[in-house]
């Protein structure tokens, strides 16, 4: 790893200092540009930052140099956060024909199908459920709250009702 001092930009990224990580990160791949930690590591800073074109370019600059699930997984979610939801698919698809199944993945494709209006979306989550049942819910409550709860679209009482679901 060199001079990247990966724990360390982890940690500030935990913390929240991004300008401190994004230092550390951009002085490193001036030098070192074929490391594919410090792109991924920017992609998540980008990501943090919610600049989703930016995260997707330092993902598929980190897949270039090698293919590691992570960075296929953080690529699928920069694609799904852009609503380019064909992508977002694609990368977890692809996670889950490599890498086998993995309960974040498995929801995050149920979420993209379900954005499509895919039948299959049900039993995606359900798989992800079957698999982690905590981590599916705290997701799922996650999703309803950003995307559903927000949305003045939904009627009050179909809020209600998804939230004793969730509960």
């Amino acid at each position: 790893m060199a001079d990247l001092k990966e724990s360390k930009v982890k940690t500030l990224l935990a913390k929240g200092k991004y300008i401190e990580a994004g230092e550390i990160l951009n002085d490193f791949v001036v030098r070192e540009k074929n490391n594919d930690v410090a792109w991924y590591l920017l992609g998540i800073l980008a990501m943090k930052l919610r600049n989703y074109n930016l995260a997707h370019e330092h993902f598929e600059r980190a897949l270039m140099i090698r293919k590691k699930p992570e960075y296929i997984m953080f690529d699928g979610l920069a694609y799904l956060e852009l609503l380019d939801v064909e992508e977002a698919e694609e990368r977890f698809s692809e996670y889950l024909d490599k890498y086998g199944d993995y309960p974040e993945v498995n929801f995050y494709l149920g979420i993209c199908y379900l954005l499509q209006g895919d039948p299959r979306s049900n039993e995606q989550i359900k798989k992800a459920y079957d698999a982690d049942k905590k981590k599916t819910t705290r997701l799922l409550s996650e999703f309803f709250h950003e995307v559903i709860e927000k949305n003045p679209r939904f009627d009050e009482s179909v809020k209600e009702q998804i939230r004793k679901k969730l509960s």
